[in-house]
């Protein structure tokens, strides 16, 4: 008798020890959930509300640079480091979680795989698979998990990556093997301009943020009324240009407002002839990049675009147009108001023949008052 109460007090410890077991891994599936809920819910904001705006550089456990950014407020269980990089130029700004170095690839897939079950308990609502990279000899992405959401309208999914980098360490004369997690910010057309919605819901056209691009313009708008006055700085240079018959003129100024993501902003103020000089034409000009590829040209110029159209979806007609020249295009698009033919907004493309292919010359965002 004694004998069988060892045997259940036995069997009842083992089943304790089973569910204590399963709690901590649902538990554990659970915080990772939440946390990722939580990352997830500023995507639309490019993650500016956790962001402590630190650029820093991080390092693996071996004080080897793993990248650079800034750090976060929101924590993903289990990772080293946790932070959010920003792009130089154009790109989507993510969220990146680093989860160690490692000197063997089973190393390293022991480590991301309980993540990846995880991953799978808290994205049901993605498909996933497993996109291996080779970039050089030296640089590859042997495991790359891709999240894709499953969407059924014509909204761009959401991706969240879970892989493993691979890097020769010419020290050691042997690969590393680190493990990221990297949430992907608003690089889409549709999470850019705030349709994106966590649970999966799309949102109604009143429930769309208005972009902060679109904002500024609406202002500068505003401030064609005094012909830029008010923002307009000390002149810069004054040009004497031939326009046969007449000779004009063009003073351009330095200016105290810039558009968001803007290289350089500045103001042109045009005499049509310089023997008349009253109601010159004025231009409020932003630059953005120059010398890029022209796929950056025109993903950048995509997105710069799609945020003007949200933010004069009503009240504004806007024409695109592409005009082909010997050695280089432009695409353009022109918002004018319905009612004021008198003010409007360019938005050109510049692209220029290289030696080898179209390179992006340049983007233009221009406001004019004739």
């Amino acid at each position: 008798m004694k004998k069988l109460f060892i045997l259940f007090g036995i069997i009842f410890l083992s089943l304790c020890i089973a569910a204590q077991k399963t709690t901590v891994k649902n538990n554990a599936s659970a915080t990772l959930c939440d946390a990722l809920s939580k990352i997830r819910s500023h995507i639309i904001s490019d993650f500016e509300k956790i962001n402590m705006q630190d650029t820093k550089v991080f390092y693996n456990q071996n004080k080897k640079e793993i990248g650079m950014g800034s750090q976060t407020t929101i924590q993903i269980p289990g990772a080293i480091h946790c932070y959010i990089v920003k792009p130089s130029f154009i790109g989507s700004t993510d969220y990146y979680a680093f989860f160690g170095t490692f000197s063997t690839i089973t190393e390293a897939v022991n480590k991301i795989e309980p993540i990846k079950k995880q991953l799978v308990t808290c994205f049901n609502g993605f498909t996933m698979q497993n996109n291996p990279k080779i970039y050089s000899s030296k640089v590859s992405n042997p495991v790359n998990y891709i999240f894709t959401e499953k969407r059924t309208d014509n909204i761009s999914p959401h991706h969240l990556s879970l892989y493993i980098y691979k890097t020769f360490d010419s020290a050691k004369n042997a690969f590393d093997f680190s493990t990221f997690l990297v949430i992907d910010g608003p690089t889409s057309i549709d999470v850019f301009s705030g349709i994106f919605d966590t649970t999966g819901t799309k949102k109604e056209p009143k429930d769309i943020p208005q972009p902060k691009l679109a904002k500024q313009l609406l202002e500068l708008l505003d401030y064609t009324k005094d012909g830029f006055k008010s923002i307009k700085r000390e002149k810069n240079k004054t040009e004497r240009k031939f326009n046969f018959p007449i000779y004009s003129i063009e003073n351009y100024y330095k200016t105290g407002y810039s558009l968001e993501g803007s290289q350089e902003n500045s103001i042109k103020e045009t005499f049509p002839n310089e023997k008349y000089m009253e109601n010159p034409n004025l231009l409020f000009t932003a630059t953005y990049g120059k010398g890029m590829t022209k796929t950056e040209g025109e993903n950048l110029y995509t997105k710069l675009m799609t945020q003007i159209k949200q933010g004069f979806a009503s009240g504004f007609e806007i024409r695109e147009e592409k005009t082909d020249r010997y050695n280089d295009y432009i695409k353009t698009m022109r918002v004018t108001g319905d009612n004021d033919k008198k003010h409007y907004i360019l938005l050109n493309l510049f692209f220029t023949k290289g030696f080898e292919s179209f390179i992006a010359d340049k983007i233009l965002i221009e406001i004019s008052v004739r």
